[in-house]
């Protein structure tokens, strides 16, 4: 078996399964979406997609089954193991399955109606205009 240390933003392809071990103690699995984009010959955009199993140990477990729903976008970062098997034809089998030791679900901040600048977040507002709309005196001194 080999390891590699990873981390990256996935999405959530299921819900997160949680169960417990006979020693009691909380393991979750999920199936995690990785997207990449870029563009490719002739300027078109290209996407590949790479789906990963995810295990979430102990108080981590409880807590991403309830946090983490189907959909949701999160950053991990884990090990990434690579296992080779074979299959009940015996023929030889790659699969990848991170153990997580550190995520962050990713909040999406929905634009409030009534004409938002899309900087309010909880309910909070800021009283700076988008960054397109300020404008320079040009008497401001460089920060630094």
């Amino acid at each position: 078996m080999s390891a590699l240390v990873v981390h990256g933003l996935a999405n959530a392809v299921e819900d997160p399964e949680l169960r417990y071990t006979n020693g009691n103690a909380a393991v979750a699995n999920v199936r995690l979406a990785f997207n990449r984009s870029w563009k490719g010959d002739g300027e078109k955009w290209q996407e590949e997609v790479l789906f990963v199993a995810a295990t979430f140990w102990n108080g981590m477990a409880e807590k991403v089954a309830r946090e983490i729903k189907k959909g949701d976008p999160l950053h991990v970062g884990g090990i990434l193991l690579m296992e080779k098997y074979k299959d009940k034809n015996d023929n030889n089998q790659t699969s990848y399955k991170i153990r997580v030791n550190s995520y962050a679900p990713i909040k999406k901040f929905p634009k409030e109606e009534g004409g938002g600048n899309g900087n309010e977040r909880s309910g909070q507002q800021t009283n700076q205009p988008p960054a397109q709309e300020r404008q320079s005196s040009g008497n401001e001194e460089v920060p630094f």
